[in-house]
Order: C-alpha cells, then sequence, then structure tokens
C-alpha cells in the first residue's frame, strides 16, 4: 500500500510504500535533512513536526498520509565549497609536462580513386596517425566504436573529406572517442573531480593549455545518509537499496555540477572526452557502484585499489558517452586515490629532505617520507569539520559562522557568517578561527581553559563557563 507525504514549507508531495522512513520519504522529492548517525536514530539531528510533534524523520514509519513541516535546523541547505582559488597554470602543472591523453587532430584526406581505394576508415586513421607522427600503430591498434563508423562515409563527403577526431591515448589503448565534421576550432574539454566525504568539487579544463575554464562544488548529498565513510559503509550493507541510493546520490551531484559548468561555457557534453576522479576508497567504491562492505571487516580489504578506464556511458556521467572516466588508485583500506594525487602532485616521492603530507579531511590521511621511503596512516577525522558534537556546530551553510576576529585590545568580535546571513551556528573553519583568535587576544590558555571570567562575553552555565560569539 502507497501513503502521500506532503512536506512543508517546500509544499512537495511525494507518494512511498507503506513502511518507508519519513527521511527517505524527504529524500526521493530532494529534500536533504540531516542524518549525521546514517538514520539509525542516534545523533537526533533529523527533527521534523507532525502535529505540531517534533519526531526523528529516521524513526517514523509511514502508515497513512501526512503532512511534515521540516524546519530549518534540520535543513542540509548549499554549503560553501573554497573552490575559489585561481590557480596559475604554472602552478597548477608543477614539473609535470603538458601531455594531455585527450587530443584533438584536424585532418584532411585525399579522395579516394580507383587507385587508391582504401577504406573510409583506414584513410582517416592513416591521416592520424602522420599528425601525431604515431609511425608504428595499425589500423587495427586504434578503437572505435561502431557508432561513429557507421557515419563516417556521409561526414567524410559532406564536409569535402575534412575531419576532426578527439582521440583518447593511454599505454596502449588508443580510441577515437569522437569524429566531427569538417575542420573544428573548440579545444578537447576534460574534468578533474574531487569526491570529497563531504564536498564535491569539478574542474573544467581545457586540454589544449592546460587552462582552468570553470570550477564548481556543492555537498555530498550522501551526507544525509551518514556523515562519515563507516555510517555509509554500514547504509550500504542494512538496506536493500543503500548501495544503489548512494552511487545514484553521488552521480546526480556530479552531473548537475557538470551540466552547471557547460551551460555557463556554452559547452556539452559531447565536447567533453574524460574525467579523472579522486577520492578515498570508500567514496571511489561507492561511486562506482562497489559494494564497501568489507572495508570494515577484518582484514579491511578493499574490493580493487587500481580500477582501469570506465566508459562514461557505464557510469551515467554527463560528458561524451563514449568518453572515459578515470579513478585515482587507492593505496589500501583507507588510504585512497585522494592522497596519492596529493603525493604525485607535490613531488615529495623525489625529495631528498623528509616530508610530512596531511590530508585533513572527513576521512584524514597523511604520508611521511621522501625519495626512499613512505609510510602513510589514516584516521577518522569524523564530523568535526561539519560542526559535529558542537552545541551550536553545522556545516558550512547558509548562516555558519566560517571566520571569527577578535580585537586583542577591546576584545570586540567580528564575525564573517556563510551568505552574510543572520549567525546560527559555526561551522569547523569558525571553530579553528575562534580557538586560535581566542588564544591571541589571552581569553584562553594554551591547555583551552578560560584565563578569567570577566568578559562581557562569557557566561556560566551549569558551573560550565561558555563564550558567547553571538547574542540573540
Amino acid at each position: 500500500m502507497e501513503y502521500k507525504v506532503l512536506f512543508l514549507p517546500d509544499n512537495k508531495e511525494v507518494q512511498v510504500a507503506e513502511g518507508t522512513t519519513i527521511l527517505e520519504a524527504a529524500g526521493k522529492c530532494d529534500i536533504q535533512i540531516k542524518s549525521n548517525c546514517g538514520g539509525v536514530g542516534a545523533c537526533g539531528n533529523c527533527k521534523v513536526e507532525i502535529e505540531g510533534k517534533k519526531v526523528l524523520a529516521c524513526e517514523v514509519l509511514i502508515a497513512s498520509d501526512l503532512e511534515v513541516t521540516v524546519p530549518i535546523t534540520s535543513r542540509l541547505s548549499e554549503h560553501k565549497v573554497l573552490v575559489d582559488e585561481e590557480i596559475g597554470i604554472d602552478a597548477l602543472l608543477g614539473d609535470f609536462e603538458l601531455n594531455p591523453i585527450v587530443k584533438k587532430v584536424r585532418i584532411t584526406i585525399s579522395e579516394p580513386t580507383l587507385e587508391d581505394n582504401t577504406s573510409d576508415l583506414c584513410m582517416l586513421i592513416r591521416e592520424v596517425k602522420k599528425e601525431l607522427n604515431f609511425r608504428n600503430i595499425n589500423c587495427s591498434d586504434i578503437m572505435l566504436n561502431l557508432a561513429n563508423i557507421s557515419h563516417i562515409g556521409q561526414l567524410l563527403r559532406d564536409n569535402q573529406w575534412r575531419a576532426t577526431v578527439t582521440l583518447f591515448v593511454l599505454g596502449d589503448l588508443m580510441e577515437m572517442v569522437n569524429i566531427e565534421g569538417g575542420h573544428q576550432d573548440s579545444p578537447p574539454y576534460g574534468l578533474a573531480l574531487d569526491i570529497g566525504t563531504t564536498t564535491l568539487a569539478v574542474y573544467l579544463i581545457d586540454l589544449s593549455n592546460g587552462e582552468i575554464v570553470d570550477k564548481a562544488g556543492t555537498y555530498n548529498k550522501q551526507a544525509q545518509y551518514g556523515d562519515d565513510v563507516i555510517s555509509r559503509i554500514i547504509y550500504t550493507d542494512e538496506e536493500v537499496q543503500g548501495l544503489k541510493t548512494l552511487q545514484s546520490v553521488v552521480i546526480n551531484s556530479v552531473n548537475a555540477l557538470i551540466k552547471e559548468m557547460l551551460k555557463k561555457n556554452s559547452l556539452t557534453g559531447s565536447d567533453v572526452s574524460v574525467m579523472v576522479a579522486a577520492g578515498n576508497t570508500t567514496m571511489t567504491q561507492l561511486f562506482l557502484g562497489i559494494s564497501p562492505k568489507y572495508l570494515r571487516l577484518e582484514p579491511y580489504i578493499p574490493a580493487a585499489t587500481n580500477f582501469p578506464p570506465i566508459k562514461a556511458k557505464d557510469l551515467g556521467i554527463s560528458i561524451n558517452s563514449e568518453g572515459y572516466i578515470l579513478l585515482a588508485p587507492s593505496v589500501a583500506s583507507y588510504v585512497g586515490g585522494d592522497i596519492v594525487s596529493g603525493v604525485l602532485y607535490t613531488q615529495i616521492h623525489k625529495k631528498d629532505e623528509l616530508v610530512l603530507f596531511i590530508d585533513i579531511g572527513t576521512n584524514g590521511e597523511m604520508v611521511l617520507g621522501n625519495k626512499d621511503w613512505l609510510v602513510t596512516c589514516a584516521c577518522s577525522a569524523g564530523p568535526s569539520f561539519e560542526g559535529g558534537g558542537i552545541t551550536f556546530g553545522m556545516r558550512a551553510m547558509s548562516g555558519a559562522i566560517e571566520k571569527v576576529e577578535i580585537n586583542p585590545d577591546s576584545l570586540d568580535v567580528t564575525l564573517s557568517v556563510v551568505g552574510n546571513a543572520p549567525p546560527i551556528g559555526i561551522c569547523g573553519s569558525g571553530l579553528i578561527d575562534l580557538i586560535a583568535q581566542m588564544r591571541k587576544a589571552a581569553i584562553i590558555d594554551r591547555t583551552g581553559m578560560f584565563n578569567s571570567l570577566e568578559n562581557k562575553r562569557i557566561s556560566v552555565v551549569d558551573n560550565e563557563p561558555r563564550y558567547v560569539l553571538a547574542f540573540g
């Protein structure tokens, strides 16, 4: 049996099966409710109202038509994601030579004759080989999908034997992922994706020169099924469609970012032929739809640490369907491709001096070493940077205090708030700022204890001093 659930004040209605939780119903109509614990009733953050009563959305099973009010304090709104830093091409490439795995080749083919009656495909490959100086490559070494082969003849003749070929080259894998008529001026494009436990960031890159064309970020909507990787692993194991749900959530979020950037830059998905993604081991497996169940069971073995190139159409990523998705390799169950990418970029594995490289995130990882050796480990920072365990802690959403300044003389406080909204809580960057500013202003000592309670912002509640950041 199915029932209707109306969510207010959004005025969104969804029809769900009997026994569905309110939290699950909300997700079906894209209303994101906080659920740090992954919907097991432990965090108490998913409070909603039914007929004036406050209940936990994860614990109420739907058994009739309902009207549910979701207060702002229980919602996951758009996050502020730090992708604004301008990176020049020299800093981006570092010691690496620009040698993209996707290239656009503009060719002109001699019109066939009775004397030279080679097939259209072989002529096309022959000219591509000449342009790229692939002397030892045979026609059979370059792959081409059936859809592209089927229209080669007409395309070449309609465009006076001129064509633009987008070629993917990675080791021994060579494939024409797209063939366009005429000589096209547009460069090949690629995407770089950071699959974070908390946030997603995508960069659009012009592969002809390595310049970043655009960037976009959002929060990882998997967060409504748990703030940390363990909660999400449990969700995939205990819920019938858990794995499918978490994969679709992240794929849809990535596609939304891609669509936003492409529209902004007057491009289409067919203009992008490759995407390179990096994330921790759990996020990578969820992205690919691979069960992470055994990552949390001794001896903690991932399904794989290195993945072959994957067709975009197999994952449902909104780029050229014949394009490829590449995943940065992981090291172990909790040491993922994100920190591997960081090591490669910083080149610490080539340095003489000892370096400690730390990736502070929901899943924290670090590497220590130099050109002779590297050792790595991981730990759970959990939701600390999203304000977990803090009375007024929250993610970097509208209303979150993200920066704090305290005048050491007057002790006046200046706050920067996400969205320039009235403050309703404090996020991770604000917490770190606050502690540093309180120490500099001598409000707290090196152990974190208050030096004095003689401050208008300090009040004592239940024998515990509290520092007031924003008065009501």
